[in-house]
């Protein structure tokens, strides 16, 4: 039988790393549009920019979304298990990266348009990060293992 074993301190620690840049940039933007500085404070091309950008980072999402379902069903039909978590860090890494992304983004937004609604996006994909900090239960859901020994 083969021992399985996890790591969780790797996992932590590139967890807290991406969540210390997201919230960095979060707050940034927060006090920069609170300073009053605003990219452009013509509302009407403001508004045309915004909603072509918001559109696109809806349509990125729809994509990831699909990606990471397409990834999972991968992820399910790996039979060994090393293969099975080298596979499931580039998945959390690509998870990591994105919930950057998508928080970067409704950032850019706020300060360009100084609307507080991009502003509570960009918390919201900060808070939707803990939904991802790594623990015995989501390994076990999303690796399809129940007899894994964990570290860390």
């Amino acid at each position: 039988m083969e021992i399985k074993k996890v790591d969780l301190y790797d996992y932590k620690k590139k967890f807290k790393f991406f969540f210390s840049i997201t919230a960095s940039i979060v707050v940034a933007s927060y006090i920069i549009v609170l300073t009053g500085n605003r990219i452009w404070e013509n509302w009407e091309a403001t508004d045309n920019l915004k909603n072509l950008l918001l559109f696109l980072l809806i349509m990125l999402a729809v994509i990831f979304n699909y990606l990471l379902q397409k990834q999972k069903k991968k992820l399910v039909l790996l039979e060994d298990f090393e293969e099975k978590l080298f596979f499931y860090k580039k998945l959390y890494l690509f998870r990591l990266s994105w919930y950057l992304f998508s928080a970067s983004s409704s950032a850019f937004l706020y300060i360009l348009t100084g609307r507080s609604l991009f502003f509570f996006f960009a918390v919201f994909d900060l808070a939707m990060t803990f939904i991802i900090y790594p623990n015995k239960r989501i390994f076990n859901a999303e690796l399809g293992e129940y007899d894994i020994d964990y570290i860390g």
